[in-house]
């Protein structure tokens, strides 16, 4: 099980992880409507449909289990603090979790000259956090978002220096 980058006939693969994933990793973290918004299958389509045609991100999937994307960076204020790029999402099948794949996933989406970059994570997800952690990230801060109508707070994640993790 080794990651690759997807095809267009790959959307519908991944509209089903992404939505089985929100629906494990944050059931009992967010309220249910967020959760079954998310979940819309004609929306995660749509925009997987796009993220492969747009070929604006590097995208690293494993078929039926997870898949991680990257691109640059998102918010103005960390791309000035030297993070061009950010992790947008890394998601992976709790059956499929504690083999590696996850490891593996994001090293495939670093692309063959990594920069630095940042990763937010919902606060309270410590699956994730442990994760990063484990990864080489480290905890730069934590602040105030809104993921539809629920206010939250997300942790950001930051790698330094991610050639760090493609040696692993």
């Amino acid at each position: 099980m080794k990651p690759r980058a997807p095809d267009p006939a790959d959307a519908a693969m991944l509209a089903r992880i992404h939505i089985a994933a929100w629906q494990e990793t944050y059931t009992g973290l967010l309220p249910d409507d967020e959760i079954a918004r998310a979940s819309n299958p004609e929306r995660r389509l749509a925009q997987w449909t796009g993220a492969i045609a747009r070929n604006e991100s590097r995208i690293a999937l494993i078929d039926d289990l997870g898949f991680a994307q990257m691109g640059h960076q998102r918010d103005p204020e960390l791309a000035a603090l030297g993070y061009p790029e950010e992790l947008w999402a890394i998601y992976l099948l709790r059956a499929a979790q504690g083999r590696g794949l996850g490891a593996a996933l994001l090293r495939f989406a670093l692309g063959p000259a990594p920069q630095p970059f940042t990763a937010l994570v919902l606060s309270g997800n410590h699956v994730a956090a442990a994760f990063y952690t484990r990864q080489g990230g480290r905890l730069l801060s934590t602040r105030d978002e809104a993921i539809g109508l629920t206010p939250i707070r997300e942790d950001v994640y930051v790698w330094d220096d991610p050639l760090r993790l493609v040696k692993r």
